[in-house]
C-alpha cells in the first residue's frame, strides 16, 4: 500500500513482514518504477571465523585419531 505519491520523484511505500535483513530499493529510469529486493551479506570476518573453527575442529580430530592410535 503506497503512503504517498507525489510524481515519480517521491514513492514511500510500508511493507508488512520484511525482517531487518531484508530490504526494497525503488528507482525509477525513463518513466518506469522498478523493484529490487535487497539482502544482507555475510562479511568475511563471518567466513574467516567459519574457516577458522573448521580448521580447529579438523586439528582436534586429527590429534584424537592419533592418540587413539599410540
Amino acid at each position: 500500500m503506497a503512503d504517498s505519491l507525489n510524481g515519480l520523484a517521491s514513492v514511500n511505500f510500508t511493507f508488512a513482514g520484511l525482517g531487518g535483513e531484508l530490504g526494497i530499493d525503488l528507482s525509477t529510469e525513463g518513466g518506469k518504477i522498478s523493484f529490487m529486493v535487497i539482502t544482507a551479506v555475510a562479511e568475511p570476518e563471518t567466513y574467516a571465523m567459519l574457516l577458522a573453527s573448521l580448521g580447529l575442529m579438523s586439528f582436534v580430530s586429527y590429534r584424537r585419531k592419533q592418540q587413539k592410535a599410540a
